[in-house]
């Protein structure tokens, strides 16, 4: 069941993501495709499904693009991990069974 408190907080951040670096463009790279647009965001036991448009699927640098979300919503709270739609199907169906799962945030200096 979705949590309305914090919808907001997701919702804002992929729309940050999706805007791209701004003034910053200078030192930030951008990895999500330029026109991409968010078609719906919610979640589930923790796990937030964010499905965007087809445009998403042209990502050249495909993990970054994925990575970049990942580790901006999982520093929310009650966020463990995202899953990828595109055009309401699974990112899986567009980019290979690697991107079928759920993406938890990346430990740092994993042993």
């Amino acid at each position: 069941m979705a949590d309305p408190a914090t919808q907001p907080d997701r919702e804002i951040t992929v729309r940050a993501l999706l805007e791209g670096p701004g003034e910053y463009g200078y030192a930030l790279r951008r990895v999500i495709p330029d026109g991409t647009d968010l078609r719906g965001i919610w979640i589930d036991g923790g796990v937030v499904s964010v499905d965007f448009t087809a445009r998403f699927a042209d990502a050249d640098e495909r993990w970054a693009a994925v990575r970049t979300v990942t580790e901006s919503l999982t520093t929310l709270p009650g966020v463990r991990g995202v899953r990828f739609l595109i055009e309401g199907s699974s990112a899986s169906d567009y980019w290979g069974a690697e991107y079928g799962g759920v993406f938890e945030r990346p430990l740092i200096n994993a042993e």
